[in-house]
């Protein structure tokens, strides 16, 4: 018998059909434990429970990505933890690969990649590039200026990479797919493709070629319905049926441009 303490009787109490047999181990409880209202204290004498942490391992899945503190990092790495916001793997093979993955950045592109923020992209398939990689995150700056757009994309604007630089380190890959990022990169091309086309005519250079197009074609102005926006002007040299020719107007008045 057993009663509601859960504490098994003296052998002297127990009848001849109590479970609790001879192989039970009595409970030795060291009255030294007992407090003064006269409940006796056991927790010294039971049993410690079954169950280690080791055996609830189980419960909980391995983590992807481990909790991002300076720690995880090496030490000349630290200060641009929150940077790779991922976080880096649980797993030290992956892991070792993202690090030498940040070293390389860092080579690279130097300081500038403290402005800027990755996530590791893993890949189905590495054939035209590895197959997993800390990928850039960018967003066109809004309502810029032409000038503002060859400079987003030749040298980058507040410190952030050039949109050159990641078209030349990620290809298509940085845009994620988003189709906002790809029309907008498709926009922004005629402009920069246009300026670097000006910049290769017979003694000019990209900062002339900059100053015609805000002495000639000045956005704002109501002079020219195209000339109303940057958006504008876009729109009317990318026209399919007509930005060709609009774009050729464009380099032909160049030619007697005294800037």
């Amino acid at each position: 018998m057993v009663d509601f303490l859960g504490l098994t009787p003296p052998a002297e109490s127990r009848t001849p059909n109590d479970p609790t047999s001879a192989s039970t181990v009595p409970l030795k409880i060291n009255l030294s434990t007992a407090d003064t209202s006269g409940a006796i204290s056991a927790h010294s004498s039971l049993p410690a429970p079954s169950c280690s942490t080791a055996s609830l391992t189980h419960l909980a899945p391995t983590p992807v990505y481990a909790v991002v503190t300076p720690s995880t990092w090496p030490s000349d790495l630290s200060h641009l933890a929150d940077k790779f916001v991922s976080g880096l793997s649980a797993d030290k093979f992956e892991r070792d690969r993202q690090i030498q993955g940040v070293y390389n950045l860092v080579k690279k592109y130097g300081t500038r990649i403290a402005m800027n923020r990755f996530t590791w992209e893993k890949y189905s398939s590495g054939k035209d590039h590895a197959a997993a990689e800390w990928l850039p995150i960018y967003t066109y700056k809004p309502n810029i200026s032409l000038s503002e757009i060859w400079e987003e994309f030749a040298n980058g604007l507040d410190r952030y990479l050039s949109t050159r630089q990641l078209e030349d380190g990620w290809k298509a890959r940085w845009r994620r797919d988003i189709s906002g990022l790809k029309t907008e990169r498709g926009r922004r091309k005629k402009v920069t493709d246009l300026i670097e086309d000006l910049s290769r005519k017979t003694n000019w250079n990209t900062s002339l070629a900059l100053r015609f197009l805000q002495d000639t074609y000045p956005i704002p102005s109501k002079t020219q319905k195209y000339l109303k926006s940057v958006r504008s002007f876009i729109d009317h040299i990318q026209n399919r049926d007509t930005g060709s020719q609009a774009r050729q107007l464009i380099i032909d008045a160049a030619s007697s441009y005294c800037g």
